[in-house]
């Protein structure tokens, strides 16, 4: 959370009474750009197969997997590069897409991308982050990455992109 709201030029305030509570209070500033209802509007596009989802944050999995389940995918989850290689060799074949983060402890996004494509060089993989699109996730999608998104990630948009890669493989 704290990246998204510094990648924002947004900060955290946070006040603490004793007995009292914490009050966690996130400023951002207010944006110019003007929201066009055309660019609000994403249909949910359902799909099938097995995703692999790659993020060392648990709310994150849970919530991706929620959603992803909810539109028709299976979904197997792994907190960081270590235990995605462990499931991506135990089940590549029903695997379809690996979504991946770039910024995990033991191992990196990076790391885990090249040695996912070790295992097999066509595996289509969505970077995702909480930060904006990185020198190193420019050179990742150069070096095959199908796209990136960046955090918090909307149902409809990422059924979407999923669909469109998917699709583009058919």
């Amino acid at each position: 959370m704290y990246g998204i709201v510094k990648n924002h030029k947004g900060h955290i305030e946070i006040f603490s009474k004793p007995a009292k509570g914490t009050t966690v209070s996130v400023l951002l500033p207010a944006s110019e750009k003007r929201i066009d209802e055309d660019d609000t509007e994403f249909e949910i596009i359902p799909g099938e197969g097995s995703i692999l989802v790659v993020d060392d944050e648990e709310e994150v999995l849970n919530v991706i997997k929620d959603q992803l389940t909810s539109i028709g995918y299976t979904v197997f989850l792994a907190e960081d590069g270590i235990k995605a290689l462990e499931i991506y060799r135990q089940y590549k074949r029903q695997i379809n897409i690996v979504l991946l983060d770039m910024i995990m402890p033991k191992v990196t996004g990076k790391e885990t991308f090249f040695a996912l494509r070790k295992l097999n060089p066509d595996l289509k993989v969505i970077l995702i982050s909480g930060f904006s699109k990185s020198d190193e996730a420019i050179e990742l999608m150069e070096k095959g990455a199908e796209d990136f998104i960046q955090k918090p990630i909307s149902l409809p948009e990422l059924s979407q992109r999923i669909s469109q890669i998917l699709n583009k493989s058919i």
